[in-house]
């Protein structure tokens, strides 16, 4: 059993499938079974020639930058969307957090309207939208860009959600009829199974889920006893 299944497993546990199977047919689809319930896994990443770098660096810091921005606190008088621009090598968080920290803090409110612009360092900047009215909190994560890979997290799992789910559908349909229902597990690499509302959303209105699967159920691997489904 390598990393990305005994994740899966962890996270097959708490949702109440302790009797879970590993391989029990082989080595064949499905990865796990519990009953008449079937579970296949994969490692979900960003698709591209440079291999799995861009996640390790990319995905924690936009959960960090979210965990920044909800620390500063409700709105003054409304909210901000707040997004941000890097290119690699990314600065330690430890001092670049207190950087944005520090530029967020001395932002000053004013009725400009369009997007004002914040540069923090050479290699990281930000940029701020006033919201239409008042949110949860007086900044909010807006989105990103990776100058090294692009994309925002919603469109990165649309994209490869759309590579992965044919490949894996073609897998298993020789053996699906052995089991009554299949689950699809991804171990979560891209957005880490933390989505706000309006990506998960995008993400349900924008993937075909097509018919081999029962659920398709998205794990985050820093704590695999988290999954949404999509």
């Amino acid at each position: 059993m390598d990393r990305t299944e005994a994740l899966a497993l962890e996270f097959l546990k708490s949702r109440g499938f302790n009797d879970a199977v590993y391989e029990p047919d082989g080595n064949t689809p499905p990865d796990f079974a519990c009953g008449r319930v079937a579970f296949e896994v994969r490692r979900l990443n960003q698709h591209d020639e440079s291999g799995s770098g861009l996640e390790v660096s990319g995905v924690p810091l936009v959960m960090r930058f979210r965990r920044l921005l909800r620390s500063l606190g409700p709105p003054l008088s409304t909210s901000w969307f707040v997004t941000f621009q890097y290119r690699r090598p990314i600065e330690q968080w430890r001092t670049l957090s207190t950087k944005i920290r520090t530029a967020l803090l001395n932002f000053r409110e004013n009725n400009a309207e369009g997007v004002i612009r914040i540069p923090v360092s050479d290699s990281f900047s930000l940029a701020v939208c006033r919201a239409s009215q008042p949110l949860h909190s007086r900044f909010i994560h807006g989105g990103h860009t990776d100058h090294n890979s692009g994309g925002w997290i919603a469109s990165e799992l649309i994209r490869n959600l759309a590579i992965v789910l044919p490949e894996k559908s073609k897998k298993i349909r020789p053996f699906r009829s052995k089991y009554s229902e299949w689950w699809l597990v991804l171990i979560d690499h891209i957005g880490y199974a933390h989505l706000e509302a309006h990506e998960l959303e995008a993400v349900r209105d924008n993937v075909v889920h097509p018919p081999e699967w029962e659920k398709i159920v998205l794990v985050d691997p820093l704590q695999p006893t988290n999954g949404i489904e999509v």
